[in-house]
């Protein structure tokens, strides 16, 4: 459903904004908030990767409402792999 998660770069700590529907591994790029080039003023991009953490465990609701959800939502994400 996208977020606004807070993320530390070499200046301190930075607002960005992940878009709906990123997954693990998807890369933001964060214009001018890396670090100086060898010998230059120009500043470097840093990347923030996304990564998605389930929670370790469910309470009873939670697996009730994640069982409702997939039961509405019919997405099968290996439906276009190659073994199929």
């Amino acid at each position: 459903m996208g977020a606004t998660v807070d993320v530390p770069t070499v200046d301190g700590m930075t607002q960005v904004k992940v878009p709906p529907g990123a997954g693990s591994s998807v890369r933001l790029r964060l214009r001018g908030k890396g670090v100086h080039a060898s010998g230059g003023a120009e500043r470097g991009d840093q990347y923030v990767v996304i990564k998605i953490v389930p929670p370790p465990s469910l309470s009873p609701q939670g697996r009730k409402l994640l069982t409702q959800f997939q039961e509405v939502e019919k997405f099968d994400p290996r439906a276009g792999a190659p073994w199929r």
